[in-house]
Order: C-alpha cells, then sequence, then structure tokens
C-alpha cells in the first residue's frame, strides 16, 4: 500500500524533513565497519533528528555493558534522498536514546508491547542541512483523538528499491495504551523511527502522534511510541541541548 515520493517531492516539505539514516556499526575498538543498519530518522528541531533507539542502540549485543559497544559508531543522515542523489547529508556519531531503552532486557516477542513504549532516541548533527524553519509538530493528543484515525508514515523500506526511495503509507490507528499504540500502516524495516502523523499524505503541516518502531506479521499488525506529554518534553529537551 505504500507509494514513492518522486524526486521533487522528496526536496520539499514535509519529505525533506523525513531522512534516510545509515548507521554503521563498530568494530572491537568501536570504530565504524562496512555493515550498516538502515532506518528512518525525522526533525524536531535545526539538528536534532528523532529515530528508534534500537537503531542507535543494539540491546541484545552480547556484551553491551562490556568491552564491546552497543552504540552505533556513526550516523550517516540524507535528506531529500533518492536513488543516490541528496539535497543534504552530514555524519554524526552523537546519538542519545531513554534511559529506559538504555537498560532493556529483551526477552523476547512477548516483550514487544513493553519495548515499544521505551524505543526512541535521537541523532544531534554539528550543523543544521536546511535552512528551512518548519519541522514536524508534536501531537500529545489523548485517546479519543487518535484511536480510530487515519495515519501516515514516511521512511526508507529495505524491500523497496534497497532504501533508495522514499515511501509513504496510510491506515488507521488501532487499539490505544498510554503509552503505545497499534497501527495497520503498511511498513517494512528500514522504516523503523519514521514520524506517524494524523491525516493523510496531503497533510500541510503533519502533527506527529507517534514513532514507529516494529510489527508483527502474525498479529497483522505495527506499532508505535505514543507522543505522549513525557515525551513530548524529553525530544523538546534534546532540541535545546542542540539548538
Amino acid at each position: 500500500d505504500r507509494q514513492a515520493r518522486g524526486r521533487l517531492e522528496a526536496s520539499v516539505y514535509p519529505w525533506v524533513r523525513i531522512c534516510r539514516l545509515r548507521i554503521r556499526c563498530p568494530d572491537q575498538d568501536g570504530q565504524p565497519v562496512s555493515a550498516a543498519c538502515i532506518g528512518t530518522g525525522w526533525f524536531a528541531g535545526p539538528k536534532t533528528i528523532i529515530t528508534a533507539g534500537h537503531v542507535l542502540y543494539d540491546v541484545n549485543w552480547p556484551q553491551r555493558d562490556e568491552i564491546t559497544p552497543a552504540w552505533g559508531a556513526m550516523a550517516d543522515v540524507w535528506i531529500g534522498y533518492r536513488e543516490g542523489l541528496a539535497l543534504g547529508h552530514a555524519n554524526s556519531a552523537r546519538f542519545r536514546v531513554t534511559n529506559a531503552w538504555k537498560a532493556f532486557v529483551d526477552s523476547g516477542a512477548s516483550e514487544a508491547d513493553r519495548r515499544s513504549q521505551i524505543d526512541v532516541g535521537c541523532i544531534q548533527l554539528g550543523e543544521s542541512l536546511f535552512d528551512f524553519p518548519r519541522y514536524f509538530d508534536l501531537n500529545g493528543a489523548g485517546d479519543a483523538a487518535i484511536a480510530g484515525q487515519l495515519a501516515t508514515i514516511s521512511g526508507y523500506p529495505t524491500d523497496r528499491d534497497s532504501a533508495q526511495i522514499q515511501y509513504s503509507g496510510s491506515g488507521g490507528i488501532g487499539d490505544v495504551s498510554p503509552n503505545f499504540f497499534y497501527h495497520l500502516i503498511d511498513t517494512f524495516g528500514g522504516q523503523s523511527g519514521a514520524p506517524v502523523w494524523l491525516g493523510g499524505t496531503g497533510v500541510a503541516q503533519p502533527s506527529v502522534v507517534g514513532i514507529h518502531t516494529g510489527g508483527s506479521e502474525e498479529e497483522a499488525r505495527n506499532w508505535a511510541v505514543r507522543m505522549t506529554s513525557e515525551l513530548k518534553a524529553l525530544i523538546q529537551q534534546w532540541v535545546e541541548e542542540n539548538p
């Protein structure tokens, strides 16, 4: 159900505020190696990109608290990206994740609901990639305002054109919990960290109510961290730290 964004679309708002991410994994000495994780991020401020925590920090790394680092070593960030061309590119090794995600111990698929509530992080750039004043709104709406509503996700799925093109899709928001919600929007790996906003692809000012973090083929549904007042405050804090 996803639709590709055209080359010109990828360079205009809101699509230009959605980033293609490549997180290069570290070796034993913490240096970037060729293996990489593809993800999606979005600008909450001039130099702050929000994404899923698992894109930046691997809670399943065998020795994450010892010598072998669980953190990604370096992030490549592209805006307006399509098939090798981009409006801007930057590197950063400045990552943040929630304290709860860093401490999380994954005990299996049954933990999916719980992990989806804390799976959030950010990349902080050294300089602004694009001189454009508009960012995504952070919408901590109540249950009634989001349950059953149409929502949209856009990002870089690895099952479509090798994550070389931004794809967006829309669908309904399902069950809503205090810190996460389920949704029926078509996604794939590489779209982790993508914004979930209310309305379709024609919304002029996207209002982000969640961050896509995963899904289940067996359950035929996906999930997202919910934009609570606490998460909104944390994101605003990250933005203020890197104005």
